[in-house]
Order: structure tokens, then C-alpha cells, then sequence
């Protein structure tokens, strides 16, 4: 039953590292809203050329000045494939935790 404990407390850090992981992408987002609305307010109007370069050709940095439709949101695929991943392993843990008490009940043959 050692092994349930371990597999438990293992299911449990899985689950604190999504979360980790989810507050920070909602930190990440709040600091890319605020950078770009700081851009905006100082480098949005500006007649430089160079300016204007940098506020429209680095859309995939995730820089924007007013008038874009797009805003920060949601996970990136970087992400997406740790949250994959994450869940395999968790659902591996969970199978693993429930195979344990399966055959301490019996249900599984030694």
C-alpha cells in the first residue's frame, strides 16, 4: 500500500504543476496586456518610420497597437503540448493507483 501513497503524492504535484502552469500563462497574458497598452499609449501615434516597422512587423511577438482585432488569450502550442503530456501522465498515474488496489483486492491474478 506504500506504493498507492507514492503514486498519490505524485498525482497531486501533476495536478499542482498544471496549475503552476495555468496561473502562469494567466500572469503572462496580463503582462502582455499591459505592454501593449503602455506601447500604445507612447508609441502609437508616432510618425517614426522605424517605430511604425516595430509595432506592425512583429504581429507574432504578440505586439499590437490600436485598432488590432487580436488580443492575448488562451494557451499557445507550447503549452498545449505540456498540458498533453501532463495528462498522460496523470492518467497514467490514476491506472497505475487503481491497479494497485486491484490487485491488493484480487481482482487482478499475482
Amino acid at each position: 500500500m506504500e506504493a498507492s501513497a507514492v503514486v498519490m503524492i505524485t498525482l497531486v504535484g501533476g495536478f499542482a504543476v498544471l496549475g503552476i502552469l495555468w496561473k502562469e500563462r494567466d500572469a503572462n497574458i496580463r503582462y502582455r496586456k499591459k505592454a501593449n497598452l503602455i506601447r500604445s499609449v507612447f508609441l502609437g501615434g508616432s510618425s517614426d518610420q522605424k517605430i511604425n516597422d516595430y509595432l506592425t512587423k512583429h504581429k507574432d511577438l504578440g505586439i499590437l497597437v490600436p485598432g488590432d482585432a487580436e488580443e492575448p488569450k488562451g494557451i499557445g502550442s507550447t503549452l498545449k503540448l505540456m498540458f498533453f503530456f501532463l495528462g498522460l501522465e496523470i492518467l497514467g498515474l490514476v491506472v497505475t493507483f487503481v491497479y494497485i488496489w486491484a490487485k491488493y483486492y484480487g481482482y487482478v491474478p499475482a
